[in-house]
């Protein structure tokens, strides 16, 4: 036995005690932990879950029985005589288990419950059961062929009631059960005769229907939300079940608590998307439609505003480099997508909105006007149709109905950008490291920018929960969205509900198409170039371990190319897109999450307005399409301002300090518990003033990259942008030193300067 093996089953001792002491829904994860003198994240290493120490009792309790059986079966043809023998074996090798046994009855008798013996998680456990039982059936030669699978699977239920008998049991050594076992052994003998009477086979489907295989509940799940939805009417479908989706949703079903949602989403659970970093507007959102910050700071990563270090081939350590950081306006988070989008998914649900999963939409063959959509999708391989007056595409990158009308345009843009990320654990954290200036949190809490002539890399930590099985989490996501004082901690979460979780950081390259060669190629040795290039990169991956496709997605590396562009039109007759699916900006100060929930606050806005007046033409959405087309514009300048600052580390300065200005005056302005309209002017972006100077400051950027266009970027240098940094001064400084209230970090750290 190795020694994997033997701590394995010595974990399955220490936690039998534990239920026999104190049931099985109290023992928790920790407590287990203590008493094997290990810690929690050492006792994952073994079992995910107390869910994963039942199974792998059933499975070693029924590997032994088979072995026992096996040697002393003699090849007897009689049914009844090798059922008895199967039982006896089996109920001889519980005996030392049966106090453990009843303490798991009250789970197990639980039929949405992991351990129970009919759920899909038992599965592999039944199935090997089953097998060896038919091989008997088989061997007896009395039944039919058709039949045997169908007689074994009713002996394992007679098996399951024999074991809930002696679990009952008092008599001495269990007399009672095996005398119970004899009796119903011979019944077994006389089942040939069942399955020729009439209603056999329906007898056999109805029992059947009681065992939770993993494709019959999917099945089962599916046929059971197509049964309700498919045949009736909504006033509102969602192509899509991320979170604009779901906020969206909810915002319509606040303001309009009878209208009927449909959200059509493709993917069965949610599972890893990129999109990891969100600011305070999205934030305030999610309080608004009900998501506490308690369930936030339980499941994710706190974020406290963004870093920006310049970084060039001459720097040798990250700390030397310039440095400017945009404090935190409120509370945010780095988030799992995962793990976002199934909190947002269930809320939803709460909220009283329909949401189908594992349904695809099929646009091309679907009808749309404004006196009625028909939306055609499939589930496996059945097809089925929604209506709804208004569709809402919230399909992200995917732009079903962008793409589909041919609207979608990436034309105009003075440059493109591509992204390649990949996973690390064990990295050296930033707050480690001797910084020289005031930051109001450390490094880690804050998205960092390292900022490159060709583009930036992001520095993200996230809490995974990846390896939590999705039953788990599920019920731990349940417990989040109760009332903020029931809300679990992380710890508590993970012990209490089986979800083991690791501390992890998502680390990307962005890069301009029109400066970078590597990424389009091959995205490792874009990572391998650029570390080889940049020092300071190097020393931010020093003895970090790269996970090896932590998501399962078949990819160590992952990629998405050019992927900057919008909707000619957002709005049409009888739909409207919202978030990615109307415009993509680029992470850069991560304006997705932000400018989408914006999107989706107007659209919730905009679909009661055509609710209330049935109305549902082009024109009723004018409004809505507008506002798009401005905040994508707005959105687009201030990103590109901020790639040409990264020519410079004090034009990086200068811009972030005007950004924040602005961001910080509206935060302020509008500091209010719920999110509203005055919300949607995503960091006060479309105040006319500010884009005034947003406007004259890009002409500045941009005229002296054009000048320097002919020159290859490695030739480039800080003297060639000092023209570019000087008129920006011009521009910006007396609006930057009049506001300088507005930009804590630059105060405080410019404070210390004078007083050294």
């Amino acid at each position: 036995m190795t020694s994997t093996e033997s701590t394995r089953e010595k974990i399955v001792e220490t936690a039998r005690a534990l239920w026999m002491e104190k049931g099985f829904e109290q023992a928790t994860m920790r407590e287990l932990a203590r008493r094997m003198n290990m810690g929690v994240s050492s006792l994952y290493f073994y079992f995910k879950s107390k869910e994963e120490i039942v199974h792998f009792l059933y499975a070693e309790i029924n590997r032994k029985t088979i072995d026992n059986f096996r040697l002393v079966d003699d090849g007897d043809k009689s049914l009844t005589q090798n059922f008895s023998k199967y039982m006896s074996t089996k109920i001889s090798l519980l005996k030392p288990h049966k106090s453990a046994f009843i303490a798991l009855m009250k789970e197990a008798v639980d039929p949405n419950s992991a351990v129970s013996p009919l759920s899909s998680d038992s599965d592999t456990t039944r199935s090997i059961n089953q097998a060896l039982l038919e091989e008997l059936v088989i061997r007896a030669g009395s039944i039919a062929k058709q039949h045997c699978g169908n007689v074994a699977r009713l002996l394992w239920f007679l098996n399951l009631a024999v074991l809930l008998y002696w679990m009952h049991d008092k008599s001495s050594d269990s007399a009672n059960t095996f005398e119970l076992i004899d009796k119903v052994s011979k019944f077994v003998g006389v089942l040939p005769v069942l399955t020729r009477m009439p209603g056999a086979d329906t007898t056999f489907q109805w029992m059947n229907q009681l065992i939770q295989t993993k494709e019959s509940q999917k099945s089962a799940a599916a046929s059971l939300q197509v049964t309700e939805l498919a045949a009736k009417n909504v006033d509102v479908i969602v192509l899509g079940g991320g979170p604009l989706a779901c906020v969206y949703s909810c915002f319509v079903k606040m303001q309009r608590p009878a209208t009927k949602i449909l959200i059509i989403e493709r993917h069965s659970d949610p599972g890893h998307k990129i999109g990891e970093s969100t600011l305070s507007g999205f934030c305030k959102a999610l309080k608004t439609i009900g998501i506490h910050p308690e369930a936030m700071r339980t499941l994710f990563y706190p974020k406290n505003g963004l870093g920006f270090l310049s970084v060039d081939r001459n720097l040798q350590s990250i700390v030397e480099s310039e440095e400017y950081i945009l404090e935190t306006f409120d509370e945010t988070y780095q988030v799992e997508r995962r793990a976002l989008d199934s909190l947002l998914l269930a809320n939803a649900r709460r909220m009283g909105i329909e949401v189908l999963q594992g349904a695809v939409a099929d646009v091309k063959s679907s009808t749309f006007s404004d006196h009625g959509n028909a939306i055609n999708y499939t589930i496996g391989n059945r097809e089925y149709q929604a209506r709804a007056p208004l569709v809402v595409d919230a399909s992200g990158p995917a732009g079903l109905l962008a793409r589909e009308f041919g609207l979608w345009n990436a034309d105009g843009l003075p440059f493109q950008t591509s992204a390649g990320w990949t996973y690390f654990r064990s990295v050296r954290p930033l707050a480690s490291l001797n910084w020289p200036h005031r930051a109001m949190f450390p490094r880690d809490q804050y998205t960092q920018h390292l900022c490159l002539r060709e583009g930036w890399l992001w520095y993200i930590p996230i809490v995974s929960w990846q390896q939590s099985p999705n039953s788990n989490f599920t019920r731990g996501l349940d417990a989040c969205l109760g009332s903020p004082r029931s809300i679990p901690s992380r710890t508590q979460l993970s012990e209490d509900f089986g979800c083991p979780y690791e501390n992890i950081v998502s680390i990307g390259l962005v890069l301009r198409s029109d400066r970078d060669r590597w990424l389009k190629d091959d995205v490792r040795e874009a990572f391998e170039h650029y570390k080889r290039k940049y020092p300071a990169i190097r020393q931010l991956l020093d003895g970090a371990e790269q996970i090896e496709d932590h998501y399962q997605t078949g990819q160590t590396f992952m990629q998405r190319l050019a992927f900057r562009g919008c909707a000619r039109r957002v709005a049409g007759d009888g739909w409207l897109l919202i978030g990615d699916a109307a415009f993509f900006v680029d992470p850069l100060i991560s304006p997705g999450l932000t400018g989408g929930t914006a999107t989706a606050y107007r659209a919730a806005l905009t679909t009661v307005n055509a609710l209330e007046q049935h109305r549902f033409d082009g024109d009723v959405f004018a409004g809505y399409e507008s506002f798009v087309h401005e905040l994508r514009n707005a959105l687009e300048r201030d990103n590109q301002l901020v790639y040409m600052s990264f020519n410079h580390p004090q034009a990086i300065a200068l811009v972030q300090r005007l950004q924040e200005i602005d961001a910080r005056r509206h935060f302020h302005e509008n500091a209010k518990a719920d999110y509203g309209l005055a919300d949607t002017n995503v960091w006060g972006i479309l105040s006319p003033s500010y884009q005034e100077m947003q406007r004259q400051a890009w002409e500045i950027m941009h005229q002296n990259e054009q000048q320097l266009s002919d020159v290859p970027i490695d030739e480039q240098t800080m003297k060639d942008y000092q023209p570019m940094v000087t008129q920006l001064k011009s521009l910006l400084d007396n609006y930057l030193e009049s506001n300088r209230d507005l930009t804590p970090y630059f105060k405080v750290n410019s404070e210390v300067k004078i007083a050294r």
